[in-house]
């Protein structure tokens, strides 16, 4: 799963419906609008801003939950994120793990 602070509105909704238990439709809007409002983390306008890292898996994004145009608008936001304040790495999902030290 693409970590919350990172998920476009489409991704989200689309993970939350295709996780049991299902959320009645008030549910899941809050849950949409509490994650959007954490997202203002992100925001380079923050000042001082919030530098965060996240680790992604390649995996994740050739699931394409919830669809290509999803996937296509998830892939532009995290590309528009990384030329803001956060650094990222997508992991291929063969390589080591990345924490801990290696063998």
């Amino acid at each position: 799963m693409i970590p919350g602070l990172l998920q476009t509105e489409a991704y989200a909704r689309a993970m939350s419906l295709n996780v049991p238990p299902l959320p009645d439709p008030e549910e899941l809007e809050q849950r949409i609008a509490a994650r959007t409002a954490r997202q203002e983390l992100l925001s380079i306008n923050r000042k001082p801003p919030t530098a965060f890292s996240f680790i992604v898996e390649q995996p994740v994004l050739e699931r394409h939950t919830g669809g290509d145009e999803v996937t296509r608008e998830l892939l532009d936001h995290l590309i528009e994120l990384l030329e803001g304040n956060w650094r990222g790495q997508l992991r291929r999902g063969r390589d080591l793990p990345h924490c801990g030290p290696r063998p």
